[in-house]
């Protein structure tokens, strides 16, 4: 399958629903993410709302992940990220049940008020 790198969420949501795994997705965005040095370009790429893909664990990672951007560059998050679909109804762990704790200490905020844990890994690649 050949894509090129997604530079906004909502490019990220049109690879996951041509068959791209979020997880993938992500990655590809986070490697385009790393690049930018200016929190107004980054903020760029999480302003326009991404289509809800059905899933809700993969639609509140999207919302999160806008969020935490924003929060990063000290500005406020998009609208979008605060829809109630953007958050989940049952928490999600990543990791397995001895890892939980762990999980949960090191979950960004702007994951873990929509019930998603998945400690700090999704976040090394563009941290400072």
């Amino acid at each position: 399958m050949s894509y090129s790198r997604p530079k906004t969420l909502k490019e990220v949501t049109d690879m996951i629903m041509s068959g791209v795994s979020i997880s993938m997705a992500m990655k590809e965005f986070i490697d385009e993410l790393s690049k930018v040095t200016d929190d107004d370009v980054a903020l760029a790429m999480v302003t326009d709302e991404p289509k809800l893909t059905g899933d809700a664990t993969t639609d509140a990672v999207l919302g999160g992940f806008a969020e935490l951007i924003a929060d990063n560059a000290s500005r406020q998050a998009p609208a979008w990220c605060f829809s109630r679909l953007r958050f989940l109804t049952e928490p999600v762990y990543t990791g397995g049940k001895r890892s939980r704790e762990l999980m949960i200490e090191t979950t960004p905020l702007a994951m873990s008020r929509r019930g998603y844990y998945c400690g700090d890994i999704l976040l090394r690649n563009f941290k400072d």
